[in-house]
């Protein structure tokens, strides 16, 4: 093997690895145990670190016709489609306030729009953006959870329980298979 053909293969090994998705690399996010909270609608909720791929801000949602009240609509992350919802109004709180928009500054947009704080969880992919208020410093998941309240408004599941100081911990892995909660769910009940 000539010396041009070793260096072909570590750029081809090197180009591979630039190429993987994004999500194929976060090594330290899926390892972390602990929590993740967040505020919304003067309610504070967690949920499994591993599941939570980024916290940002995105341009305001297109809203979707004939959505429920918790869907506001999809946004562009990343340069891919994603759904945003309000888990504050599917689980049954009061309908907070319009999402908080802050404006950014020209270097981020030259349009000068507002964007929004959000989560986005996923499970080996982005999946969904969750609308927030405002993003808490993670804690272990170490403390006792009391039992989650009954089935208000179908959401039993997916609140795994409240911590003693009043975080409603959220099941993730609920919270992405929720039919609610599927792009596909709600725009095929449409047609």
């Amino acid at each position: 093997m000539t010396r041009d053909d070793a260096d072909r293969i570590v750029l081809e090994e090197r180009a591979r690895a630039l190429a993987r998705p994004r999500h194929d690399r976060r090594s330290h996010v899926q390892e972390a145990r602990g929590l993740a909270l967040f505020e919304r609608g003067g309610t504070v909720y967690a949920v499994e670190r591993g599941a939570v791929f980024e916290a940002t801000r995105v341009l305001p949602p297109t809203p979707l016709p004939r959505s429920a009240p918790h869907w506001l609509g999809i946004a562009s992350l990343h340069g891919e489609l994603i759904a945003v919802v309000d888990l504050a109004v599917l689980l049954g709180g009061a309908l907070p306030p319009s999402p908080v928009a802050v404006p950014i500054d020209d270097l981020d947009a030259a349009d000068g729009e507002e964007r929004q704080l959000v989560i986005v969880l996923g499970n080996g992919r982005r999946e969904l953006a969750v609308v927030v208020d405002a993003v808490r410093e993670p804690r272990d998941a170490t403390e006792t959870l009391a039992v989650a309240p009954g089935t208000e408004h179908g959401t039993a599941r997916l609140v795994v329980g409240t911590t003693d100081d009043g975080v409603r911990v959220l099941d993730a892995a609920a919270l992405l298979a929720d039919p609610r909660l599927r792009l596909e769910a709600e725009t095929s009940s449409e047609t």
